[in-house]
């Protein structure tokens, strides 16, 4: 399921690959003001579309298309969990932050 995520990049994550050395991902963190209740939402983006976010830095307005899946899986003592993954597509930049602090970001993706 596509849905649009619209807020503010709070952080980047470190890249991290999977125990052989694939598969680069790299975690994003967007913030939405939502009142009493902000919203911090963790959205993972996959080497394939690094280069898509290579103009977002830290506080910039985003809005980023995700697929939004999950699946099922049992445990060895037959109990049933359902995992979520939200996983970028595509970004726009909807203004850029004013951000004086730019070396203390980690590099863009």
């Amino acid at each position: 399921m596509l849905v649009e995520i619209k807020g503010t990049v709070y952080k980047f994550g470190e890249v991290t690959t999977n125990a052989n050395g694939q598969y680069p991902k790299r975690e994003l963190v967007i913030f939405q003001e939502n009142g009493d209740y902000p919203d911090y939402i963790n959205i993972e983006v996959q080497e394939r579309v690094f280069e898509a976010f290579a103009q977002v830095t830290k506080d910039s307005e985003v809005n980023v298309t995700v697929n939004f899946g999950g699946r099922l899986w049992t445990n060895p003592e037959g109990v049933e969990k359902c995992f979520n993954s939200c996983r970028a597509w595509k970004v726009e930049v909807l203004g850029a932050a004013n951000n004086s602090q730019a070396e203390d970001m980690p590099p863009p993706f």
